[in-house]
């Protein structure tokens, strides 16, 4: 399985089955203040569990910015 994190593509052909929590594990985003898109879709935190990735998934960290 491969997918895009952050633009940049991720050869998870070691890996059949993924849920968005193993990815963010995998990436060190195991806790903290961020925003998770999939596809250009905005997933609740409250779905993360039982959220499953798929082949060419483009998964997307948001971080929060400070402005003024």
């Amino acid at each position: 399985m491969k997918i895009k994190f952050n633009n940049k593509t991720v050869d998870l052909t070691q890996h059949t089955k993924l849920g968005l929590v193993e990815i963010l594990d995998l990436n060190d985003y195991k806790s903290g203040c961020y925003a998770v898109m999939i596809n250009n879709v905005f997933v609740p935190k409250s779905n993360y569990s039982t959220k499953e990735i798929n082949d060419n998934d483009q998964i997307d960290i948001i971080l929060p910015m400070q402005g003024g």
